[in-house]
């Protein structure tokens, strides 16, 4: 019985000992605060125009790279609609129960122009 105790007690230590270190890593990558990552970043991603960065310091240019890109609101978006959503879910204009058709959705998607960045309209799946 305590040797049960003890294997039990040993895999339990271990699988916590290397989900710490797991969460130790994940957290130090996540916090980078080196201003190189950034500019790496940049360096490797200017290229595809997925990246914008415009630096003004007393009204001169330090960094400009791809300032006059648009760029997606990506969920700049999703996040306004989701708290007009529980506005009116909370006083009772929409059923949060209620299913939502496909088509309403994608409706949706071209109405915000977020219907181009999602490959809606190119997926197979859903006809025009």
């Amino acid at each position: 019985m305590k040797i049960l105790l003890f294997l039990i007690g040993g895999i339990g230590l271990s699988l916590c000992l290397i989900l710490g270190i797991g969460m130790w890593m994940f957290k130090k990558d996540i916090n980078k605060e080196d201003p190189e990552y950034i500019v790496q970043f940049i360096k490797e991603n200017a290229e595809n125009k997925n990246v914008s960065l415009s630096i003004h310091l007393n009204d001169e240019k330090w960094v400009n790279v791809n300032a006059n890109t648009l760029l997606p609101l990506a969920s700049t978006v999703k996040i306004i609609v989701a708290i007009e959503y529980a506005q009116q879910a909370a006083v009772g204009q929409v059923n949060p129960e209620q299913e939502v058709k496909l088509a309403d959705i994608v409706m949706f998607l071209k109405q915000t122009g977020e219907h181009m960045r999602h490959g809606l309209l190119r997926s197979k799946r859903i006809k025009r």
